[in-house]
């Protein structure tokens, strides 16, 4: 499509015999491409656009790490081959796409691509048809990152131990299974891959089922397999396959609500908070918290002097601001020490006189005292009272209120205990801290500081791809927030489907034939010009009577002969060597031009009695080198089979030939229904040949000659008595070339081929 400057390869003229023999061609890279320093890594695949066709080709597409040693990574042996027998050329153009991550260094630094071809039949590359090639042409060539979510199969299966049927007769119906490999071509993991089945008998659903969900990490591989299969009613149906595979879901996963599950430590309140862990990505929080470096814990590590209780007493110093304390003091100028002045006289003992103040401005002082004939004898302090200074007078009131005393010393204030109001903010650990008030020498050391602790959190951002329950952590720290809920998911999407769609299909329950064939008949297997069998395995579940096989031959210009002479044939497998064992044929039949492209039944000469759970091959074959078999699709290896009757050795074919079992009774050849045996000899003939037949009966019969198409050369009637009755056949009038001779005797027909020389 980009137009002109593209690579072509050509190998010389068929039609002249110019092809060159024993050659390889390389088309390769000149340098090494550095995939790393473009940014990519081995999750890169090789894309070209091509055109062409394929007969005998080996067109491969290869790479290298090192420029020596070249690797396969794909060919184009999936197209089917060009001949006189069908098939097609490729489509203009056909981009392929070759995944190179399992071939590739995480982070490829030199890649070489090389195209390269030769022949696909080494064993007869002396002949110059085995380097015959259409032409290959090749552009647009270029590594391409891996998309996010490929999923590709690799291979599909639906059947019965191995073998899938297309047609089955209600004898033989045994559990159908199902199952898919596949292969994670993407970057990103596949969460739930399965394989999803469904069968319709028309438009009604008759069997759903799903495998187990299966995990796939980029370059994964899996099996994907029904756990439960599906075994058709005993009654004739045309039943309709569809398959899928499907990725699981993407998690839209957008937050809607969630709470916050551990406050941690060490924040501060903070917009669009950073998130980390959990199922998704691009969740962010607005955070509040407490301030950083709360004092929790101190110690009053000086006590000063003049202080007296508080509560919410400010401080200053250290790192942070806004501790307040608690402090109890002693009372500042409480009374310790006093001396009496005067006696006085009229007192009697008294325990907390009141007392006042001469000079000075303290209040609360009680005294004791003792008396002597009136006057004080002793004194001491009840209550020192506080705000007192030394020096003050004060006067006792009671008496005659002339006994006085003066103060001495007093107390200075000193703080006995703080506790915090406050915790502040911003402090550290081992910050001194001055307690205000007093003569100001009290200080407070931090030992414990806490603080910038979440208090809430709510939703910034909601991300993608979370799942009810995440527990997401907060930044840096150890604060955690767990989702409630979440937007639904969604099925993730495959960014290349045409590498993992499954065709739908038909398969019928039948009454009697049992088909490994898909009924499409595309292209046919022939050998040449030697003789050959092919055919295929099947399975019988059930014991039954085998009484012929049912074919189809290909026509047309290329098609069989008209005049080949076939046979079918049952073979059985030796459980000891897995070789194949003759059981039955049919009588040699002769291919009218009629009988070509249609379905065509023949009987065996006895027939065959099948027994359960045995295996059986099933072939058509012929001498002639001119046998053309229809073929109905493709099969695994080692499920149908071709003979070379040249070299008698048998080989596996995975075209699907179209040769069915047919158990219907009335196509039965029992002795009693032969009527006759037939001989035709001289033949070949140059003038007149006799027809033998040995009559089990008596009646008419009719012998019409006929040539290869089909045209009617002379007929004539016969009466037949038991036993041996000789007819002759001229021949005189007739033409060099091969005739039909055929007899209609008993409701039965025989044909043999005569040949004129």
């Amino acid at each position: 499509t980009s137009g002109g400057n593209n690579a072509e390869l050509v190998n010389g003229v068929p039609q002249d015999n110019t092809q060159a023999l024993g050659v390889e061609y390389t088309l390769t890279t000149a340098n090494p491409i550095n995939i790393a320093s473009s940014g990519g890594s081995n999750l890169v695949s090789l894309q070209f656009k091509q055109y062409g066709a394929r007969f005998n080709d080996l067109q491969e597409i290869q790479i290298s790490t090192d420029g020596s040693t070249f690797t396969t990574v794909g060919d184009n042996l999936d197209k089917e081959v060009l001949s006189g027998a069908g098939g097609s050329a490729y489509p203009n153009p056909d981009t392929k796409t070759i995944n190179l991550a399992s071939f590739l260094p995480i982070n490829p630094t030199s890649v070489w691509v090389r195209f390269r071809w030769t022949t696909n039949s080494p064993n007869q590359a002396t002949s110059p048809n085995a380097w015959i090639t259409y032409g290959w042409f090749i552009d647009d060539v270029k590594i391409i990152t891996n998309p996010d979510f490929d999923l590709s199969i690799t291979s599909n299966y639906w059947g019965t131990a191995g073998l899938n049927y297309y047609q089955i007769p209600t004898t033989q119906l045994a559990p159908i299974d199902f199952s898919s490999d596949v292969l994670n071509n993407g970057t990103d993991t596949i969460p739930d891959t399965k394989l999803n089945v469904q069968i319709l008998s028309g438009v009604n659903q008759v069997f759903n089922g799903t495998s187990a969900g299966q995990v796939l990490n980029p370059q994964d591989t899996a099996t994907l397999e029904l756990s439960t299969s599906f075994t058709p009613p005993l009654s004739t149906a045309i039943y309709t396959l569809k398959r899928n595979v499907s990725l699981g879901n993407q998690s839209n996963g957008i937050v809607l609500t969630g709470t916050l599950t551990d406050g941690g430590s060490g924040y501060t309140s903070n917009n669009n908070a950073s998130i980390t862990g959990g199922s998704g990505s691009g969740l962010t929080l607005n955070t509040t918290a407490t301030p950083l470096g709360i004092v929790s814990v101190g110690t009053l590590s000086t006590v000063g002097s003049g202080y007296v209780d508080g509560n919410g007493i400010t401080t200053n110093g250290g790192l942070g601001t806004g501790l307040t304390l608690d402090i109890t003091a002693e009372p500042i100028g409480s009374v310790l020490i006093i001396t009496t002045l005067t006696t006085g006289s009229n007192y009697v003992d008294s325990i907390g006189a009141p007392t006042e103040v001469i000079t000075g401005a303290g209040t609360g002082i009680t005294v004791g005292y003792t008396t002597l004939d009136g006057s004080i004898d002793s004194l001491y302090i009840v209550d020192g009272g506080n705000g007192y200074e030394i020096g003050n007078e004060i006067k006792i009131l009671a008496g005659d209120s002339l006994a006085t005393f003066v103060i001495d010393s007093v107390t200075l204030g000193q703080i006995i205990s703080a506790t915090i109001s406050n915790g502040g903010s911003g402090y550290s650990v081992n910050d001194e801290i001055e307690i205000n008030g007093g003569d100001g020498n009290a200080t407070y050391t931090v030992s414990t500081v806490s603080g910038g602790v979440i208090t809430s959190a709510t939703i910034a951002s909601p991300g993608v791809g979370y799942t009810d329950l995440d527990v997401v952590t907060i930044g840096t720290g150890s604060a955690t927030f767990t989702i409630n809920s979440v937007t639904n998911n969604t099925p993730i999407v495959d960014e290349i489907t045409t590498n993992n769609s499954i065709v739908d299909l038909n398969f019928a329950v039948t009454n009697f034939i049992y088909a490994r064939d898909n009924n499409t008949f595309v292209g046919s297997t022939s050998n040449g010009t030697n003789g050959f069998e092919v055919g295929n395995l099947y399975d019988i579940w059930n014991d039954q009577t085998l009484n012929g096989l049912t074919i189809r031959l290909a026509g047309g210009a290329n098609g069989t002969t008209a005049g080949t002479e076939i046979f079918v044939r049952i073979y059985e497998i030796d459980p000891n060597t897995g070789d194949f064992v003759f059981l039955e044929e049919s009588a040699p039949t002769i291919v009218a031009a009629n009988n070509t492209n249609t379905l065509w039944t023949i009987p065996f000469l006895s027939p065959v009695n099948l027994n359960a759970n045995t295996t059986y091959l099933a072939v058509v074959g012929s001498f002639d080198g001119t046998l053309r078999v229809s073929n109905g699709g493709s099969t695994e290896p080692q499920t149908s089979f071709f003979l070379d009757l040249s070299d008698n050795t048998w080989y596996y074919t995975t075209s699907i030939p179209v040769v069915r079992m047919n158990f219907d009774p009335t196509v039965s050849l029992t002795e009693n229904n032969v009527q006759a045996a037939y001989t035709l000899a001289p033949n070949p003939t140059n003038g007149s040949s006799t027809l033998t037949i040995d009559a089990k009966t008596s009646g008419e019969a009719i012998v019409t000659i006929t040539d290869m198409s089909g045209k009617q050369a002379s007929v004539a009637n016969a009466s037949l008595f038991v036993g041996e009755n000789s007819i002759n056949l001229s021949t005189e009038n007739l033409t060099s070339g091969v005739y039909f001779v055929n007899v209609d005797f008993q409701g039965a027909t025989k044909a043999m081929k005569l040949i004129k020389k």
